[in-house]
C-alpha cells in the first residue's frame, strides 16, 4: 500500500465541528488536502467553511449522505463519535458502532484507500465513576 500525499488529496473527515475534528480539518488544509467536512448542522459549522472546507451536511444513518461524502476520496478520518455515552447508551450505540460500520461500509464501497477511526470518549475521559 502505498502513502497517500496530503496535497491535493481529497479526505473527508466525520464529526468535523467537532473538538478533534475541526483542529484536523484545519491541519489536513494546512498541508494542501483537499478537506470535506461531514456536519449534522451546517450553521454550526461556518467557521469550518469560512476556511475553504467543503461541507456535506447529514448524519451517519444517512446511506445517501454518507455515499456522497465519500466519492472521490482518497482517505476517511472518522470522528465523529455521541460522547454522553453514560446518559444514553443506546443512542451511542447508534452513533459509535453503527454509524461507524455504516461510514466504514461506504468508504469500502466507493473503494476508498484508506480510514481512520477515532475512539474518542474512553480514551480522552475515562468513566465517569470508579468501576468498583
Amino acid at each position: 500500500m502505498s502513502a497517500i500525499t496530503l496535497p491535493g488529496a481529497q479526505i473527508l473527515v466525520t464529526g468535523a465541528n467537532g473538538f478533534i475534528g475541526g483542529h484536523l480539518c484545519e491541519h489536513l488544509q494546512q498541508a494542501g488536502a483537499q478537506v470535506r467536512g461531514l456536519v449534522r448542522s451546517l450553521p454550526r459549522a461556518t467557521w469550518l467553511a469560512d476556511q475553504g472546507i467543503s461541507l456535506i451536511e447529514g448524519g451517519l444513518d444517512e446511506p445517501a449522505v454518507l455515499a456522497r461524502a465519500v466519492d472521490g476520496c482518497a482517505a476517511v478520518i472518522h470522528t465523529a463519535a455521541w460522547t454522553g455515552v453514560p446518559d444514553d447508551p443506546a443512542l451511542g450505540e447508534a452513533v459509535n458502532v453503527t454509524g461507524a460500520e455504516a461510514v466504514l461500509q461506504a468508504a469500502l464501497t466507493a473503494g476508498v484507500a484508506r480510514v481512520i477511526h477515532f475512539q474518542q470518549r474512553g480514551g480522552l475521559w475515562g468513566q465517569r465513576q470508579p468501576a468498583h
